[in-house]
């Protein structure tokens, strides 16, 4: 990387300790951080308005000659405003106004032509603009707008990248000529100035075309020298193969599609390389059968399990699954979570470091430096999106090249998969087990609420439990269901003869595991809770869930919170209740009303919501990319994707000349990942 581009933001003309503090805010520390920093939107000012059209408290371009300047009003101590006034070519007149604005007002010469782009204010016989972006009829009709934060300007922005792009001059491409030839790319400095300052649309799409194939080149060849890691010989090889005590002592048969991922991993574990593999399905395919069938085989193979939950309350539910299934055939089943007592923690991680334990189930707790293994075998993570990529690796740095599945109810889309998991393998349950009976979802508006209150009662005369699910914890926004009101309205008024009780985030991990408990044990009628109930949860009495305003919710969200329900063999309901008239927000409640399918929800939900928003909030392994955008640019991915191969395949370690600025690019993008290269 050119060294200048390492110079720190100060160093630039005009930028000085206050602007570069501003710059910080947005994570733009140095130059070549600044030259990256993309406009996420471009003002085009090709054919400016007539005066004439323009409309009243609209935004839009004008063009107009200055005629004169007024004498600065001084409104207030706080309050100056600066008028000039101009014309355009129908000799229609405007006032150009800036509020405290003295730089941008002496800007403007008598007799000059300008862009003004900005609010129309005032009336059809006299219009104003109120503090407009001037544009200089000579440069790039498409004007760039950027993120900002207070204090800074698009225009300050494009000042600053004007003086940055001169230190760009000269310096040699980052990818091989050959691979910019192939696919007609344009070289990187052009690309730079063109995507801040387009010449024309043409000009601007080469640029994007350019920077979008150069950003996720990066990341697969970075996605895919971290899957490299996995070719380093191990000794773990299953050496019991013989399902059929395990598969008899199951009330059950497995599904064909749960049979296939089995052998899968089976054959994966047989390998001289550790088994990397991602299984997702949907709410209720039986993952965790999967997983213990793997347990069951590698405990009998003399190697320990570990099994890696996000929450205490669903490593317990795990740790119940599978004493049930795995300790009546001989295999010693324990839990390693927060909640226990350092007496308890300090016992377990004894026993593991001996062998006494041949599946371990916990939290966090699990890659905790004093905890160790005697041979671990296989490691097993459950809702692998809310784990970080160092918390993986610090569980299998405690194994010998350990073989690693992980689980995942959050179907992904093909296209998200090979940006997040391009490392895994990936399996699919499209499966149920036979005789499961899909979840009913039904839209109503808030004014049908008392019936479906009388839905729930009626479930509750019949012993059963259920969940609502409100977006707020307290009364911050209005018309937004708060668990706290909305639970002591019900504890007082329509479910006073019941147990109501309310869950969320702000309660401490204790407080949340003792009221799941007590629903799970059905002391508990009604829970009223936000979304910390939506990971794995099962308590099969549970037969109806309402979701308060929801429209607050992604499509995958609500997918996983209408999961909690239906896990029996009692037919359930799921209610959501929304007045919300946004055809985006009606698309997504109608597709929960047509499907149960959740990959066919999670393409929907990618298109909708886009990759940031896909899990409800932004995770840990999703990319901050600057230009590349995962749905639209598919077939970019796809091509980069093979290139990244080729080139990996050629120069496993990026130690060709050719090569070298991509590695420095693809390790500055990784940085976070220290076992890369």
């Amino acid at each position: 990387m050119n060294t200048l581009l390492n110079l720190p933001i100060s160093s630039l003309n005009g930028v000085g300790k206050k602007r570069a503090a501003l710059y910080s805010k947005l994570g733009l520390n140095d130059i070549n951080s600044l030259l990256h920093h993309f406009p996420n939107r471009y003002i085009n000012c090709s054919n400016p308005l007539k005066i004439s059209q323009a409309i009243i408290g609209e935004k839009c371009c004008i063009k107009a000659t200055i005629l004169k300047s007024e004498k600065p009003y001084v409104k207030s101590r706080k309050m100056i405003i600066y008028t000039s006034h101009g014309a355009d070519s129908d000799k229609n007149c405007v006032a150009i106004v800036f509020f405290n604005n003295i730089y941008a007002f002496k800007s403007l010469k008598i007799g000059h032509t300008y862009l003004f782009f900005g609010k129309i204010e005032g009336n059809i016989i006299s219009k104003k603009i109120i503090n407009p972006m001037i544009i200089n009829p000579d440069e790039s009709s498409l004007i760039p707008i950027y993120s900002l934060t207070s204090g800074l300007t698009s225009k300050m922005i494009s000042t600053n990248i004007k003086q940055a792009l001169n230190l760009i001059d000269g310096q040699e491409d980052c990818l091989p000529q050959k691979l910019i030839d192939k696919y007609g790319l344009i070289a990187f400095n052009d690309a730079l100035k063109n995507i801040h300052f387009p010449q024309s649309e043409q000009h601007l799409n080469r640029a994007k075309q350019r920077l979008i194939f150069e950003e996720l080149l990066y990341w697969q060849i970075g996605i895919q020298l971290i899957k490299q890691q996995n070719t380093i010989e191990t000794t773990k090889k299953l050496t019991y193969l013989n399902l059929d005590s395990f598969l008899n002592n199951l009330k059950f048969e497995l599904t064909n599609a749960q049979n296939n991922v089995i052998n899968e991993c089976i054959s994966d574990c047989l390998k001289n390389v550790p088994m990397n593999r991602l299984i997702q399905g949907d709410v209720g395919c039986g993952k965790t059968v999967v997983a213990a069938a793997l347990a069951f085989l590698f405990a009998k193979s003399k190697m320990q399990v570990a099994i890696m939950a996000p929450t205490d309350i669903l490593a317990r539910q795990h740790f119940k699954f599978f004493v049930k299934t795995l300790t009546p055939l001989g295999i010693n089943v324990n839990i390693l979570v927060g909640s226990l007592s350092s007496k308890e923690k300090s016992k377990v991680q004894n026993e593991l470091e001996y062998g006494m334990i041949d599946v371990i189930i916990g939290t966090h707790s699990l890659f905790q430096e004093k905890t160790n293994f005697k041979n671990l075998g296989l490691i097993i993570t459950d809702e692998q999106h809310r784990f970080g990529v160092e918390q993986r690796k610090k569980l299998a740095e405690k194994g010998n090249a350990p073989h690693k599945l992980v689980m995942s109810a959050t179907p992904i889309p093909r296209t998200l998969a090979l940006i997040i998991y391009g490392d895994l393998d990936i399996s699919n349950i499209y499966e149920l087990p036979a005789g499961r009976i899909p979840v009913k979802t039904v839209h109503i508006p808030s004014s049908k609420r008392s019936r479906a209150f009388s839905y729930i009662k009626n479930q509750l005369q019949k012993q059963r439990q259920a969940y609502i699910v409100c977006p707020a914890i307290d009364d911050s926004e209005r018309n937004i269901a708060s668990v706290v009101k909305y639970t002591q309205n019900l504890q007082q008024n329509i479910f006073k003869d019941y147990s109501v009780e309310m869950l969320h985030g702000k309660m401490t991990g204790s407080e949340k595991d003792i009221l799941m408990q007590k629903f799970l044990n059905g002391q508990i009628d009604i829970l009223v809770s936000t979304t910390v109930i939506e990971v794995g949860v099962d308590v099969p009495n549970a037969t109806t869930i309402m979701i308060e305003n929801a429209e607050f919710f992604g499509l995958s969200q609500l997918h996983q919170l209408r999961g909690r329900v239906g896990r029996g063999n009692i037919e359930s309901l799921c209610i959501l209740v929304s007045n919300a008239t946004k055809p985006e927000s009606q698309k997504r409640l109608k597709i929960m009303c047509d499907t149960n399918n959740g990959f066919e929800i999670a393409e929907e939900d990618l298109k909708i919501r886009g990759p940031g928003d896909f899990f409800g909030n932004k995770q840990h392994g999703l990319p901050n990319f600057k230009i590349a955008n995962i749905i639209e640019d598919t077939k970019i991915l796809n091509v980069c994707k093979k290139e990244a191969e080729n080139i990996l395949s050629n120069d496993p370690r990026l130690e060709l000349k050719e090569h070298e600025k991509i590695k420095n690019n693809v390790l500055h993008l990784f940085s976070h990942d220290k076992y890369i290269l």
